[in-house]
Order: structure tokens, then sequence, then C-alpha cells
């Protein structure tokens, strides 16, 4: 078996307990990543993989592409395109995946989401900012205002330009940027993969 303890994760073979990682050598954010890890692990273990050799796989992979990927750090600011999230589930996931000060990026178009316990969730977070898009804005603004959000909002950007300058403009250094909308992409772009390549493309356009 193989399950995650304190933040790492162990794989049990036969009474012999192997630890694989933990949460500071690999370049996956988020303690749901490492549960991801664990399963993984095992999977590869029982096809005949060593240990060793999946020690060094872990240590490598840098995720999948708009799965809260690392884009580049810039002023000591890290850019992270999580387009992939699509509901306020996987926004939540995410903000617990960073101890830093967190800039985020919300919003799109509708999937008849609940936006309520993520609007506590950033409240109650260490998150300094807020940069709301698209259709459903008005409903994530209610949200973080009823969650009591003490940080800033800014709303009204048009274009992925104007959203990643607000919200490199509301980063300090030390601080993360995450794209992770809680919602779809169709009011703004075709999906969620061009809105996250568009999203890259203007964080490594940054100076």
């Amino acid at each position: 078996m193989s399950y995650v303890n304190n933040h790492a994760v162990y794989i049990d073979i036969n009474g012999k307990v192997e630890k694989i990682c933990s949460r500071d050598t690999v370049k996956l954010r988020g303690d749901h990543n490492l549960e991801n890890i664990a399963a993984a692990s095992l999977a590869a273990h029982e096809t005949g993989a060593s240990v060793t050799a999946i020690r060094d796989a872990v240590s490598e992979f840098s995720g999948l592409d708009h799965r809260l990927k690392f884009v580049r750090s810039i002023g000591k600011v890290a850019y992270y395109d999580d387009s992939f999230s699509t509901i306020p589930e996987t926004t939540i996931a995410a903000l617990e995946s960073f101890d830093e000060p967190k800039v985020l990026i919300l919003g799109g178009s509708e999937k008849m989401s609940d936006f309520t316990d993520m609007g506590r969730k950033i409240a109650q977070s260490n998150t300094v900012g807020v940069v709301v898009i698209g259709q459903m804005t008005e409903r994530i603004v209610k949200a973080l205002r009823d969650g009591h959000f003490s940080g800033k909002i800014m709303t009204g950007c048009t274009t992925m330009t104007d959203i990643v300058v607000q919200a490199q403009k509301l980063a300090t250094p030390g601080s993360v940027v995450i794209l992770t909308p809680a919602c779809a992409s169709f009011d703004m772009f075709n999906n969620y993969k061009e809105r996250g390549k568009i999203f890259q493309h203007e964080v490594l356009s940054l100076t």
C-alpha cells in the first residue's frame, strides 16, 4: 500500500516502508498532489518499477499543463497556471496548496456553481488580492464580500494582458499569483487550454 503522512509519501512493500518523497522534494504543489503521487507510486511499483526509479521520476515530474503549472518567477513573485480549475472545489484545493501570500485570478462563464464556500475560504486565507473576470464577476465578488474578504478586489479586465498586469500590481515579493478561475472559460476564451496558454504567454512577457 501507499499513503501520505505528515506531508510525505510512503510505500509499504511487504512490511518494509520506503519513503518516496516529501512536499519539499517535489515540484508539484499541494497535499492533494501527494495523494496522487502515492497512488501513482503504488501503480508503478506493481508494474515492476523500483523504488529508486519511482523516486527519480517523482522528483523530476513538473505536472500537467494548466494544473497548478509553474510558469515563471519575476520580481520574487511566482506565477502558476491552474486554468483547468473550472469549479470552486479545485480553486479551494489550489488555495490550500500554498503557504505564501496569494493573488488569485478568478472568474469566467457559468457552470451553475455555488461560490459561497470558496469566498469564505479565500477570506480566511492569506490571499491579499483577487482579480475577478468574466460573466461570474458579480457573483464571485458577492461571495468574497459575504465571506468578509479584506484584501483588494480588481474587476473590469477584458483581456489577459490587463488581467496579468493587474495581478502583478497586487503581488509583492514572496507572494504567488495563481490563475485558478473556478469557472468555465467560454465567455472570453475557446476553452481552458487556450485560457492557460494565453496566461502563460502574458506572464512570460512581463518585465
